[in-house]
């Protein structure tokens, strides 16, 4: 169930490390290190959560694998 609460939020020109970076370490600067980190399976999340939360546990958004997944999977299926 969804809260509807919003911790942080912030809009950057791109989904780079360049960009994802400064707005996770403002983030831990605020909250202190999460317990995990709940991500899509952009490799520039990937790799700045790593160097601002080295070792944190990462886990995969369902919904966002299953949906780049479902593009490769459904679009073969409906172009049968």
């Amino acid at each position: 169930e969804l809260t509807g609460i919003t911790m942080d939020a912030t809009i950057i020109p791109s989904e780079s490390s360049e960009y994802i970076t400064p707005f996770l370490k403002e983030i831990k600067n605020v909250f202190g290190d999460p317990v995990s980190v709940l991500r899509d399976m952009e490799i520039a999340i990937k790799e700045s959560v790593s160097a601002v939360f080295p070792g944190i546990l990462q886990l995969i958004c369902h919904y966002h694998f299953v949906k780049a997944l479902g593009k490769d999977v459904f679009s073969s299926y409906l172009d049968l």
